[in-house]
């Protein structure tokens, strides 16, 4: 397998276990870890308004899979070049194919095990 397809399935895996395929919040992660809307000076705002306009054109409800990400990504990159964002799309896209192979799943704000004394001692009480 790609490592493309690797990441991608790894994303999806994140949100909901032995999901094979991509919604707006996954592709929203994607993107953030990845490290794309800092890449190309965009928001999540304009990532989803190309994902719905990419799924009207298409035809497509509910998540996307991995083929069709893989075309969601050549026109979001030709809306980044329409936008004046980037110099050529086919090398933006080429780009962002590299990053989000390299890219994996991160926890954001995710809590932490605390190992204190203090948590310790009420472990104890509420354990006899």
């Amino acid at each position: 397998m790609s490592e493309l397809l690797l990441s991608f399935l790894a994303f999806c895996n994140s949100q909901k276990k032995g999901s094979e395929k991509a919604s707006d919040k996954v592709l929203k992660k994607l993107f953030m870890d990845a490290g794309v809307f800092d890449m190309l000076s965009l928001t999540s705002c304009d990532m989803d308004i190309a994902v719905a306009a990419f799924k009207g054109r298409e035809k497509l409800k509910g998540d996307l899979t991995f083929d069709q990400f893989c075309s969601f990504l050549g026109q979001f990159c030709k809306e980044a070049e329409r936008r004046r964002k980037v110099e050529s799309a086919s090398a933006t896209e080429a780009l962002l194919r590299v990053r989000i192979a390299a890219s994996r799943p991160v926890a954001h704000g995710v809590t932490v095990r605390i190992g204190s004394s203090s948590l310790q001692w009420l472990i104890l009480i509420y354990s006899t």
